[in-house]
């Protein structure tokens, strides 16, 4: 209400510049005993999470490896057989792969907080999920499609000196913090 006219809607900016790419890195197996994509398993899940609770650190991006996935290879007949739409069953894959909060529950004078964790740990979290009922029978995600462990398309390679393909990050700094000191702290995380 308060911009003037021909200046279009307001909007929030990113919290974070090109410039904001502070620090590269790598995850180092000089034993040999990880592949590529359980070290990128690693910086997505480990490595990533830890340096994102660095003050000042906005993000944190995984460069290399292989990014691993739960791949659903939906088989067409079984969908017509047990008259099961895409979407039907897109719909009931995202329902049962949520981690929900639904508040506090007061006992004894303290608060106890109540949440669903529901993300899928394994294939056989998603071959279980029950897409519909026939006649009071299950129909699981098995009956409708092949689930697996597979890689998702890769869009680029790392390597490292000449040396063959790594895994790396880099981390990026909040707007208008100070470059030497969110450095200082991501170093100080990882020692």
């Amino acid at each position: 209400e308060q911009i003037p006219a021909g200046f279009g809607e307001p909007g929030m900016g990113p919290i974070s510049t090109g410039m904001g790419l502070v620090l590269f890195y790598y995850l180092d197996d000089a034993s040999g005993q990880y592949s590529l994509e359980e070290l990128r398993t690693m910086q997505d899940w480990i490595v990533k999470y830890n340096l994102q609770t660095v003050p000042g650190v906005t993000e944190v991006l995984g460069i290399g490896g292989y990014e691993k996935q739960f791949q659903v290879n939906v088989e067409p007949s079984a969908l017509l057989q047990y008259n099961v739409t895409m979407n039907e069953l897109l719909e009931t894959i995202e329902a049962n792969n949520l981690n929900v909060g639904a508040q506090f529950i007061e006992q004894n004078s303290e608060e106890f907080v109540v949440r669903s964790v529901g993300l899928a740990t394994g294939l056989d979290d998603l071959e279980n999920i029950v897409v519909k009922t026939v006649d009071g029978t299950p129909v699981y995600l098995r009956d409708l499609a092949k689930i697996e462990i597979g890689g998702a398309i890769r869009r680029g390679v790392q390597t490292r000196n000449g040396t063959g393909e790594v895994v790396s990050g880099m981390v990026i700094k909040l707007f208008g913090t100070n470059a030497s000191t969110v450095i200082g702290r991501v170093e100080e995380k990882v020692r």
